[in-house]
């Protein structure tokens, strides 16, 4: 929104910090201690903001919550691999399992390195990070 040249576009919503979200968690948490629930994280797509992702999900864990990654799966680099670490369930969402069908739909994932498009390699990438639980939507 902030750089709409003919202002067409308005920012909805706000921005929140890490310590805002944890908060928010936080007046759950009775719940989750009872049901062995926890947070997710969706988007948009959440590893486009890997380090704000992970000190949410870091800080969930100071605090004895579970936490789960929805994502499309559409990046893989350093810091992905960081937070994935810090994860405890991944809900996969395959799209596609071609770059070239990404890029045929208008959509910037898979244009670099992903564990979606690494197909059946990029889940066990997931797993041998620290054995999470994948669960795997199509839509």
């Amino acid at each position: 929104a902030d750089v709409c040249p003919t202002g067409c576009l308005e920012r909805v919503g706000k921005e929140w910090s890490v310590e805002d979200v944890l908060r928010e968690v936080l007046k759950d948490k009775a719940f989750y201690d009872n049901s062995d629930g926890g947070m997710t994280l969706s988007g948009g797509e959440p590893l486009l903001q890997p380090d704000f992702v992970y000190e949410t999900f870091r800080l969930c864990h100071l605090e004895g919550i579970n936490t789960c990654l929805d994502t499309s799966g559409s990046i893989l680099n350093d810091s992905v691999i960081k937070l994935l670490q810090e994860t405890d369930k991944v809900l996969l969402d395959i799209k596609y399992t071609e770059n070239e069908l990404y890029k045929k739909h208008g959509c910037y994932v898979c244009s670099q390195k992903s564990f979606t498009c690494e197909g059946q390699s990029g889940m066990q990438h997931i797993k041998d990070i620290g054995g999470k639980e994948i669960k795997i939507k199509n839509i």
